[in-house]
């Protein structure tokens, strides 16, 4: 069976984020039921994703933006602090998450060379259909150029999770949906390009505050 065969495995738009433990349960039969069609096998290790951000992103949601769906303001707006983009940075920045700026080239990282398994290259079409098909042409525009994400505190010590929970930060935030926990991390430099945002001490982080990004570089270096 084919990609197109295996579709029908996936729910009508996606998994969503789990709110008990049968969803839970479900998501992951899902999972793995789709990769045993397209490689005869679970995503490995097993059928439970490793991602850092799947296991934090409910408590990062609440902290950052209770009330909404995960901000991805444009880089100026998220540097500038400016509206909307100044409250979620400060939230980020208040309970111990990382602020930064992620340049995400959507075409090179769901390519061909992205997935190590069928199941991975199924994902990434469809993430990629997803963000040509329900993400606005503007937004669209803006992530190769730069978006603000917030990368949660617990997932900024591996390098692999950090850049993980970059491009499940932008999935969440355009309603992709759990599926993401399963997307491959993206390379650093050919995939995304990420900087974190640093606020001047001087500023208190304050609305209006002005904000600077640190050279592009390895996310795990301190």
């Amino acid at each position: 069976a084919g990609l197109d065969a295996a579709s029908r495995l996936l729910p009508k738009g996606g998994w969503k984020g789990p709110e008990g433990a049968d969803e839970e349960g479900a998501q992951i039969a899902g999972a793995e039921a789709l990769a045993r069609e397209l490689d005869g096998l679970p995503p490995p290790p097993s059928a439970v994703p490793d991602s850092c951000f799947h296991r934090h992103w409910h408590e990062l949601h609440q902290e950052i933006a209770p009330a909404s769906e995960l901000p991805l303001p444009p880089r100026a707006t998220f540097l500038e602090m400016d509206g909307a983009a100044a409250v979620m940075r400060i939230a980020c920045e208040r309970h111990g998450h990382r602020a930064a700026v992620a340049a995400l080239d959507v075409v090179e990282y769901t390519g061909l060379k992205a997935a190590s398994t069928r199941f991975q290259l199924f994902l990434l079409q469809k993430f990629r259909d997803h963000l040509q098909r329900q993400v606005s042409d503007a937004l669209l525009a803006e992530l190769p150029r730069g978006v603000g994400v917030c990368i949660p505190r617990q997932c900024c010590h591996d390098a692999t999770q950090t850049l993980k929970s970059v491009v499940e930060y932008i999935a969440y935030a355009t309603g992709f949906g759990t599926q993401a926990a399963w997307l491959p991390a993206p390379r650093p430099w050919k995939h995304v390009n990420l900087s974190f945002a640093v606020v001047p001490p001087s500023s208190g982080l304050g609305l209006g505050a002005s904000s600077r990004e640190e050279e592009p570089r390895e996310p795990f270096e301190s």
